[in-house]
């Protein structure tokens, strides 16, 4: 192992196929930090030969792309200090070729995922969409601000670097030619730091603007997460944006499954060409590692729809179908969250939601069975209610009978003999008639007696019928009259769903409630700093308007011109600031410190003016001096 003169060797010597990492601590300032070098040497004669040198190439194009995006300051891109070249101790003929960074304290998203038993809690997925969408939407489309050249590219007077261009004809011609597509995104180019944010490295393979990338750039990413149109010698597909979201899609979703979307073996490239991807494989898969990790423990969805969505879209086969780049997925990501969000209110009220449903829907139909029999018992009582009119009637007919002949009979007892006499002579003149109509006509007299037998005998079973009917009515009417009452289960089902109205509400004002991150104080804070920054500067400005022979005012306009750019640009940030919604402001903040390190830099070169004024003012004053004492 071995390192460039004035660093010391703390650890690392681990990499991928083209470069390692140390960790070292610089000798002379102390401070720790990490250096990449390259793992094949080159032999080189002179130092023409190494610049002329292919690896070396790939390694200083690296580097200035990384130092272009570096001009932002994005905290989720990795950032380089030095670039340069040492010979190997051992073979003195040999160049390496590395560069130092900040040493970053984490793991890459393999080696995390590994440690956490494949499994991690879904509110690391959603940081880690949020943060390096924000990073992909930077590459994609916000460098440019901080990369264009404000007199090569034709800006308009007074639009500086850092500048929003308002012209969209002329932003998208920016856009264009100063784009970077990272075009190597898997699990080992993108860190997690201890402190919980995201980093995206390793910018080896990629493609600025509109460059026609070698056919090694095009198929020399990781296949795992190559994206369809990428396959094959034949592609004529180049890294794109819709390429980038593919390959950061796969991320997403081994990242929340626990296991990589197709299998790492030969079919892979059918499967990133074929193979579709159905929500409930995530599911699964989700569920399988949980279940692992812990063990009796029954897995419930704790992931929201939208974040399967997004997963879902990035993984799309055809290019169309997906975002159209890191800035609406970006923008995406960021209407659906923030940092003091907590899925798992939302899961949560999604299934209170369902489950409601499902009880208004068991309520309305316990009502309609209700309904109809309410309506079948009024039907009933109805019909009860008239057999049992027809009832009263027929025994106030008897009791009417019974009392007529109750009165008959106490009439008869008064005259029995003289009704005895009437009755004989009544049955002798009967039978004369009788019989003379027998002897005059007998098939006719047959026939009325047959008839009125027959009459009987269904009089008779009419009225059986009737008393069988009655008294089945009468059974009925005893035990069962009561009509089915379904009020507890119905007041039961009802609490239920009160219950369920008045937990949702809970968590709509949990969810309400939840305190956003304030980042206001440090913002105020370091809008102080630059307050205070603004009044030096003004200060040396006097100075410097102050000073004689020498006329700065050139110079001095000059600078106020700048300070009120920024000043204005400061202004516009802020109001951005406070129309944000309660995210995670640390990227702000890293900003503002890079203005105010911008700002304390401009001090010190106004400082240094103002010394070298004094000195020439110094000089011409002992000039004029010298004249006058000739």
């Amino acid at each position: 192992m071995t390192v460039p003169e004035g660093y010391k060797i703390l650890g690392g010597g681990e990499g991928g196929s083209f470069a390692k990492v140390y960790k070292v601590r610089h000798i002379e300032s102390g401070c720790v930090c990490a250096i990449r070098e390259l793992k094949d040497t080159i032999v080189a004669k002179s130092e023409e030969d190494l610049k002329k040198s292919t690896i070396y190439e790939h390694f200083r194009r690296e580097t200035e792309v990384l130092r272009k995006l570096g001009s932002g300051s994005h905290p989720q891109i990795e950032r380089i200090n030095t670039f340069g070249t040492f010979r190997n101790p051992d073979n003195p003929s040999e160049h390496i070729v590395y560069w130092e960074r900040n040493y970053i304290q984490g793991d890459n998203l393999k080696d995390y995922l590994d440690k956490n038993g494949d499994f991690v809690p879904v509110e690391e997925v959603i940081r880690l969409a949020t943060q390096i969408s924000s990073a992909l939407a930077y590459c994609h489309e916000d460098a440019y601000c901080f990369l264009m050249n404000p007199q090569e590219d034709n800006l308009p007077s007074g639009c500086l670097v850092g500048d929003i261009v308002d012209d969209e004809e002329k932003r998208k011609e920016l856009i264009d030619k100063y784009k970077v597509i990272h075009n190597d995104i898997h699990l080992k180019n993108i860190l997690r730091r201890t402190d919980g944010n995201f980093l995206l490295i390793d910018f080896g393979m990629a493609v600025e603007g509109k460059d026609n990338p070698t056919p090694g750039r095009i198929h020399g990413g990781a296949a795992i997460s190559r994206a369809p149109e990428l396959w094959g010698d034949d592609s004529k597909t180049k890294p794109n944006e819709q390429t980038d979201i593919y390959s950061f899609g796969v991320v997403l979703y081994t990242w929340l499954a626990g296991q990589y979307p197709f299998p790492d073996d030969d079919t892979l490239m059918y499967a990133h060409k074929r193979t579709i991807i159905e929500p409930k494989t995530l599911e699964l898969a989700r569920k399988k590692h949980y279940e692992e990790k812990f063990l009796g423990q029954t897995y419930k969805r704790d992931y929201p729809k939208w974040l399967e969505h997004t997963i879902m879209k990035c993984l799309k086969k055809d290019p169309n179908e997906r975002f159209r780049n890191g800035k609406e997925l970006y923008e995406y990501v960021l209407s659906h969250c923030n940092e003091s969000y907590n899925v798992k209110y939302e899961v949560e009220i999604e299934q209170l939601t369902s489950k409601n449903d499902h009880l208004s829907s068991d309520n309305e139909t316990l009502n309609t069975q209700l309904s109809e029999m309410r309506h079948t018992n009024a039907s009933l009582n109805k019909q009860l209610n008239s057999v049992q009119n027809s009832l009263n009637y027929t025994q106030q007919s008897l009791r009417d009978v019974q009392e007529q002949l109750e009165t008959l009979q106490q009439k008869s007892s008064k005259s029995r003999a003289p009704l005895w006499i009437l009755l004989t002579l009544f049955g002798l003149w009967g039978m004369g008639v009788s019989y003379y109509a027998w002897n005059n006509n007998p098939a006719e007299w047959k026939r009325q007696l047959e008839d009125k037998k027959q009459a009987l005998d269904a009089a008779t079973n009419e009225i059986a019928e009737l008393k069988t009917i009655i008294e089945g009515l009468q059974n009925e009417k005893g035990p069962q009259t009561p009509s089915v009452d379904n009020s507890a289960e119905i007041t039961r089902l009802t609490g239920l769903i009160s219950q369920r109205d008045r937990r949702i509400k809970e968590l709509e004002n949990q969810l309400s409630k939840q305190k956003q991150v304030d980042n206001s104080a440090e913002v105020a804070r370091l809008n102080n700093q630059i307050e205070q920054k603004n009044k030096r500067i003004k200060e040396l400005e006097n100075q410097l308007s102050k000073q004689k022979p020498v006329d700065n005012s050139a110079e001095i306009a000059r600078l106020n011109i700048q300070i009120e750019q920024k000043n204005k640009r400061i202004k516009e940030l802020e109001n951005q600031l406070s129309k944000q919604k309660p995210v995670d402001n640390s990227a702000e903040i890293t900003r503002l410190n890079n203005q105010i390190d911008q700002k304390n830099k401009r001090i010190k070169d106004l400082e240094s003016i103002i010394e070298e004024k004094n000195k020439e003012i110094k000089a011409l004053n002992n000039v004029i001096g010298g004249k006058t004492n000739k």
